[in-house]
């Protein structure tokens, strides 16, 4: 919409608007009218079929065409709300609440169902990114993100769900999956980091990541499993990082 229009309906108002639209049509069928009694057959009821249907057809859509205008508009921005409102813009992964909501809602379907949840949740730490911040640059950091966001969607694809929880940490949520499908994917993932390389204003960047995951059980509370996810993370961390390590209990 124009600026000058949107100022316009503001200042204008519903009713008045209401009210001046009917005005607008009322003119028009007027109009419309004078030309059909001035160059036709005014008073033959093919006349007036003519006049009421070629009064339809120019009213019709010069009044629709706005409306119809405006309620596409609200569609394109009721779809940019809900955007903002749930993708992370720099990775295009869900956010943090979105993601939350989108697991739990997932996680209570299968309970509801009763079925087995054969799911787990990895928790993904871009290795060293405040360094990275801080000798690159924002910009090379903003590109290691984005890069590595790429990448887990491209292994985690739906129904998996991936999302930033802030800064350089990714969640996924991995739906049917078991202990050997899971380190295949696990140990593909942490390869194809390594191989990723970010261009750089002094030199191009390698970077690594370090995943801790843990196994979702029945009755879990899901920031249950994120917690035994984390605790694999630290391990991950404290062992040198660039790596992954699936929780066990004998941790």
């Amino acid at each position: 919409m124009a600026p000058f229009a949107r100022v316009f309906l503001r200042k204008v108002g519903r009713p008045r608007l209401v009210i001046l639209l009917t005005v607008l049509t009322f003119l028009l069928s007027l109009i419309i009218k004078y030309f059909f009694d001035t160059f036709f057959i005014s008073s033959s009821l093919i006349g007036e079929l003519a006049f009421i249907f070629t009064a339809s057809c120019i009213i019709a859509p010069l009044m629709s065409w706005y409306l119809l205008g405006l309620l596409f508009e609200l569609d394109e921005l009721e779809i940019k709300l809900t955007k903002l409102a749930t993708i992370d813009s720099l990775t295009n992964t869900y956010n943090r609440g979105y993601f939350y909501a989108q697991s739990e809602a997932y996680l209570a379907q299968l309970t509801n169902q009763q079925a087995s949840i054969d799911t787990a949740v990895a928790i993904i730490d871009l290795d060293d990114f405040k360094s990275i911040n801080d000798v690159l640059g924002h910009a090379v950091g903003d590109k290691a993100l984005h890069e590595l966001s790429s990448l887990l969607r491209e292994f985690a694809p739906s129904p998996n769900i991936v999302g930033r929880l802030g800064g350089d940490e990714f969640v996924c949520l991995l739906v049917e999956t078991n202990l050997s499908d899971l380190t295949k994917l696990l140990k593909s993932l942490v390869l194809a980091v390594r191989d990723i390389s970010i261009e750089g204003n002094i030199t191009d960047l390698s970077i690594t990541v370090s995943i801790g995951v843990a196994f979702i059980e029945i009755g879990d509370e899901f920031d249950d499993a994120l917690l035994r996810a984390d605790e694999a993370l630290y391990r991950v961390k404290k062992q040198g990082k660039n790596g992954y390590m699936i929780y066990d209990a004998s941790f």
